[in-house]
């Protein structure tokens, strides 16, 4: 399938629209940041015959700063001046990003859900960002946006969100959550009252539209609590392990501004394009994984390898020479090549350096780079293809019958 069936550009005025929200939108985070460090105030209070500076957080707690001296004065006009520039830079960036949202709007820039977008601000706002990813196809939402392009329907298709939870981040998350005085699942529910927890799994929540959250963490390891709910409120989350959970927190972070169909505009921090990549190719020739999703994992691994090789090829730049992925990435017709896992199944053809291999009887096929086999196959042969930590396809299990009897045995490369 070529590139112009699974990409369709963004019109001109799309393209500029998306890029000056962007602009204002990180300017906004930005001065966010810099109005939270000068919450709360700061006043003068009589003690005990002297005047104090008062410093006051928005909790209610206070702590002095000490009696009123030169130093003290300064403190005090240098955090008053502060506290009102950035508080009117904010306000102005505000009002510029509400207008750029609504323009985002018009011109249809973005299809993200709303309540996705609405979700990733949520907890940005709240300083909860960092220890979640969006995982799944939800990323390619990102990666969209960053190569200016849409990615065909059929690809993009789901109703719900997956949240990766960083459980090596629990200290942070339990800090922050406890500043909004409200659980995870409550804290979610502000973006739609209608969210309510699935009891079957209890790590999903779904709304009156049937939308899903579902927050996600790895295999427990080392000290990682287990199990654990995300608060102590009894109605809260517990998140499910995932397989693959390991190896997406070990990708490298991609943080890109994303467009919802309402306009409104949010930062989601997803895996970096090449891991996903990676996970999905996995995932799509992994036998515990549900037949009907195979696919569609294989399907979304090749498309964002061409959407990296031909709109984003800055981000090869840091590939090793010698890895798997250089040979995936500088042959765009082995975007679908198998370079993990196990695969097991009759070799249906051997040609121009590709394996083709037939692995259920439902007919699904994977393809391999014959070079990284080690072992020379047939057409015929009923092999094991299982790839170790350097990409290397150890082939096995092979004297398989054919039409005049005993096949040949595998002869392994030198």
């Amino acid at each position: 399938m070529s590139s112009d069936a699974f990409f369709l550009p963004l019109s001109e005025s799309q393209s500029r629209q998306f890029i000056d929200a962007e602009t204002v939108h990180a300017a906004t985070r930005l001065a966010r940041k810099a109005a939270d460090e000068v919450r709360g105030s700061m006043l003068w209070r009589e003690a005990a015959g002297k005047t104090y500076l008062i410093r006051t957080a928005t909790d209610a707690s206070q702590r002095s700063l000490g009696p009123r001296t030169q130093v003290t004065q300064e403190i005090f006009e240098k955090f008053t001046k502060k506290k009102e520039v950035v508080s009117n830079r904010l306000t102005s960036l505000q009002s510029e990003l509400i207008t750029q949202q609504r323009l985002c709007r018009a011109l249809r820039v973005g299809r993200v859900p709303n309540i996705v977008t609405s979700i990733l601000n949520k907890l940005d706002a709240n300083n909860l960002s960092d220890q979640f990813m969006v995982v799944g196809t939800h990323a390619i939402y990102a990666y969209e946006a960053a190569a200016n392009v849409r990615v065909q329907e059929a690809a993009m298709a789901t109703i719900d969100v997956d949240l990766l939870f960083d459980t090596r981040r629990l200290l942070s998350f339990t800090a922050a959550i406890e500043q909004t005085n409200e659980s995870f699942a409550n804290l979610l529910k502000k973006v739609d009252p209608t969210f309510e927890r699935l009891d079957l799994d209890k790590c999903t929540l779904q709304n009156s539209k049937g939308f899903q959250v579902q927050i996600l963490r790895r295999l427990a390891v080392d000290h990682d609590p287990h199990p654990f709910r995300m608060t102590a409120d009894e109605d809260d989350l517990w998140p499910v392990q995932i397989e693959s959970g390991a190896a997406l927190l070990s990708a490298r972070r991609f943080a890109q501004m994303v467009v919802s169909t309402s306009g409104e505009v949010a930062l989601m921090q997803t895996v970096h394009p090449l891991d996903f990549v990676r996970v999905k190719q996995a995932m799509g020739i992994s036998y515990t994984r549900e037949a009907s999703k195979r696919g569609k994992d294989l399907l979304q691994a090749k498309i964002v390898t061409q959407l990296v090789h031909e709109l984003m090829p800055h981000l090869l730049v840091a590939q090793k020479p010698e890895s798997r992925s250089d040979v995936l990435f500088s042959r765009p017709e082995l975007v679908d090549i198998v370079s993990v896992g196990l695969s097991s199944g009759r070799v249906l053809s051997v040609s121009d350096g590709l394996v083709v291999q037939k692995i259920n009887r439902s007919g699904d096929t994977v393809r391999h780079d014959a070079s990284k086999l080690s072992a020379v196959v047939k057409n015929g042969d009923v092999v094991d293809i299982l790839y170790n930590s350097v990409g290397i396809g150890v082939v096995s299990g092979l004297e398989i019958k054919g039409k005049g009897g005993r096949g040949h045995p595998i002869t392994h490369n030198s």
